[in-house]
């Protein structure tokens, strides 16, 4: 089941579709655990995907852009590295409104529309 969001600014719906749409696939990415990763393994997985490497007891995390996973999965697997769990991380719904409505703005901006959403705290509308 897909959800739909809108996103307003200014009074108008600026965005509206499904959650995975909001950020574009380069900004998703997913947490990898493995177990009985060999160090210079991890060391490849992170310069070659700039993830980040982190450790939990025996457990290695490592976070990749969501593209990626396939071929960290080809290269645990080549070092016998047994995978543990892949879990896509999820962005909250405030960061996302909050991207939406930046980018919203920056196109109105760049439109010369400047989005104006009415008085300020404490101004009066003219």
């Amino acid at each position: 089941m897909r959800s739909s969001l809108p996103v307003g600014r200014a009074g108008r719906i600026r965005f509206q579709g499904a959650l995975e749409d909001f950020l574009p696939e380069g900004q998703r990415s997913a947490d990898v655990v493995l177990r009985r990763l060999p160090p210079e393994a991890a060391l490849t997985l992170e310069e070659r995907f700039d993830a980040r490497v982190g450790g939990q007891g025996d457990r290695i995390e490592v976070r990749v852009p969501e593209k990626v996973v396939p071929e960290v999965l080809r290269i645990a697997l080549d070092v016998q590295a047994e995978i543990h769990s892949v879990t896509p991380h999820r962005v909250s719904l405030e960061t996302i409104f909050l991207s939406a409505v930046q980018e919203s703005a920056a196109e109105d901006a760049e439109a010369g529309g400047g989005g104006d959403a009415g008085p300020r705290a404490g101004e009066a509308r003219r």
